[in-house]
């Protein structure tokens, strides 16, 4: 799914080449330029960054900033205030805005375009770090799976709910005295719904400890789960080694077919040049598996392809991209030389001790994060690593072992 960007501002000419190369780089780009209309779009797009013209007419943007900020559904996502300051006490006042970029006019689009990847890969960081409830953990699924989230709720006889998360989707698992009940994604049926979250190796989990009166929807055991769930993830990781990033684009290179299948023949059908690789398997009627294979095979064939520089950015770091054109210098030096072309137009030293802490507060893991999150310290919060959530199940085994 591609990224929205929301750009509020009413000097049109200004801010066409950029609207040109963010559509150009795969983003949906949304404008607006009335202050009465933008708040309206931003519940109607959802979007990923919002820009702001600072001198839109007419616009209160503390009371802006404070409305987006406020509301639930958009207090995580990334604001950058854009314009041309004319005096150093009007460029200190932005900057006391909770915002987290400011972009000096005219744009450079190639130097923007890096500072919105850096923005966006933060949030998209941030939301991995869902804040834990007071009776329950929380982590990262490259850290823990699914797999091995119902290994440790099974051998602990538990009783709660596993949220999944992946770039826009959540999905949730009900588990009963370590049984799992039934799950939900999408309008997935719920054992082909957790079929498809025992793949998913990148997102965020939640666990937390709590009673459902959820129905048994699935009949596998626990441990039928776990050992299909390891298969899954092997044949997955094996299948997609040997693939173009299921985030690009399919296409056919012509419109006949030879010596295909009944299944083949539909999922060549549903290349359409406009769905990725992902949204095939998601919709086709076949076992995500048997899809992928299926794909596998006519992409062998030649019967697809991959659209060249089709790559979604939610997924991956599209910066890297940009860096191999070219030979373009490395991200760092790219990040290096944007923020150096911010801090020239700094007339006060203030500003640039600004720019300086922030580029600092980028290559290292911020506290920042929580207030993207909307969230402060509470007591009974926890996150943990992958080795304390493996005391914790080590922990979980040594009681259950107690009380047999």
């Amino acid at each position: 799914m591609r990224k929205t960007i929301l750009i509020a501002d009413n000097f049109e000419y200004e801010i066409t080449d950029l609207r040109k190369s963010l559509i150009a780089s795969g983003y949906e780009v949304r404008v607006v330029a009335k202050p009465e209309e933008i708040f309206p779009l931003i519940q109607r797009s959802k979007p990923h960054l919002i820009i702001i013209e600072t001198r839109i007419p007419d616009l209160n943007l503390e009371l802006l900033i404070e409305q987006i900020k406020g509301h639930s559904n958009f207090a995580t996502v990334p604001i950058a205030l854009a314009g041309n300051p004319r005096t150093v006490e009007e460029k200190i006042n932005f900057f006391n805005y909770e915002i987290d970029e400011f972009f000096y006019k005219p744009f450079e689009a190639e130097e923007l375009i890096v500072r919105l990847e850096t923005l966006l890969k933060e949030a998209e960081l941030a939301l991995e770090k869902v804040p834990a409830s007071a009776s329950g953990f929380n982590g990262s699924l490259a850290e823990m799976t699914l797999v091995d989230l119902l290994q440790t709720l099974e051998v602990g006889k538990k009783t709660g709910t596993i949220s999944l998360r992946k770039n826009e989707k959540e999905g949730l698992t009900y588990i009963t005295n370590g049984e799992v009940r039934t799950a939900t994604l999408d309008n997935l049926e719920p054992q082909k719904a957790l079929f498809r979250m025992l793949t998913w190796t990148s997102g965020s989990f939640s666990v937390r400890m709590q009673q459902h009166n959820a129905p048994k929807n699935i009949s596998m055991t626990t441990q039928e789960l776990i050992s299909e769930g390891i298969t899954r993830q092997y044949r997955w990781k094996k299948l997609t080694q040997e693939m173009p990033p299921l985030q690009t684009i399919a296409q056919k290179p012509g419109r006949y077919f030879e010596n295909l299948n009944k299944d083949e023949f539909l999922i060549a059908e549903m290349v359409d040049g406009q769905l990725r690789f992902s949204d095939i398997i998601e919709k086709s009627p076949f076992d995500d598996i048997k899809a992928l294979r299926i794909l596998k095979k006519l992409y062998e064939n030649s019967v697809i392809k991959a659209v060249t520089n089709s790559f979604t950015k939610t997924e991956e770091n599209a910066v890297a991209e940009i860096n191999g054109k070219n030979g373009n210098p490395p991200q760092d030096d790219r990040l290096k030389s944007a923020f150096a072309k911010v801090l020239k137009h700094s007339e006060h030293q203030q500003i640039s001790n600004f720019e300086r802490r922030r580029i600092e507060r980028r290559r290292e893991d911020r506290s920042e994060v929580d207030r993207r999150m909307g969230y402060r310290s509470r007591q009974g919060n926890i996150c943990l690593n992958k080795s304390e959530l493996m005391m914790l199940r080590n922990k979980l085994t040594a009681e259950i072992q107690q009380e047999n």
